[in-house]
């Protein structure tokens, strides 16, 4: 169960380093973009 948070957690912090770094955003604009990328929800 650890094992698959961390890997979440790594995955998520590779999307948002590169959106952080190149789109200064809030985090609820990080939220809401993740939101909208994600077509199931």
């Amino acid at each position: 169960m650890r094992l698959i948070l961390i890997f979440l957690i790594g995955t998520l912090f590779c999307f948002a380093a590169p959106a952080a770094a190149f789109f200064p955003l809030t985090w609820d604009d990080l939220m809401f973009q993740m939101e909208k990328r994600m077509s199931w929800r």
